[in-house]
């Protein structure tokens, strides 16, 4: 396992739900798409659920998500002053696998390519620090792993 969550979540995903955590970086912070319950990238989509969270994040930012049949196209957007323009992430319904990751960069002409870990983590601290104060229990376990 390679990112910050994974590791402080370890590879357990919980006493009823016996599969095992499977990073979606290397230990070199590339995507791979053999990655089961990333613990950097199910933090990411926490914030396209409906909760507090979500509500808050639609006031003053704009997350979309294209449905077809089951797989869901979640885009984020990087703030104004980043290199990057945005990152799309596919997954299948629910799940715990991300099928897809891509960031596009304002020099790569809107050519998708895979983010390195390091460019998903700080958009997941932006999105942190836009909802923070939402109360929400996820929340808090989140600020405490980050920390």
């Amino acid at each position: 396992m390679a990112c910050q969550l994974c590791k402080k979540m370890g590879p357990v995903i919980s006493d009823r739900h016996r599969s095992h955590r499977q990073c979606a970086f290397d230990e070199q912070g590339h995507f791979q798409e053999s990655n089961y319950c990333c613990g950097t990238l199910m933090a990411l989509r926490h914030f396209v659920d409906y909760s507090e969270r979500y509500k808050k994040l639609k006031e003053g930012y704009d997350v979309t998500t294209i449905y077809a049949d089951d797989t869901h196209l979640h885009t984020f957007t990087y703030p104004e002053e980043d290199d990057l323009l945005a990152l799309m992430m596919r997954v299948y319904k629910s799940q715990g696998r991300t099928e897809g990751l891509w960031v596009i960069s304002k020099q790569s002409s809107l050519v998708p390519r895979p983010p390195q870990q390091h460019e998903v983590e700080r958009l997941l601290d932006h999105l942190c620090n836009l909802t923070a104060g939402s109360g929400s229990l996820h929340d808090a376990q989140l600020k405490t792993l980050l920390t």
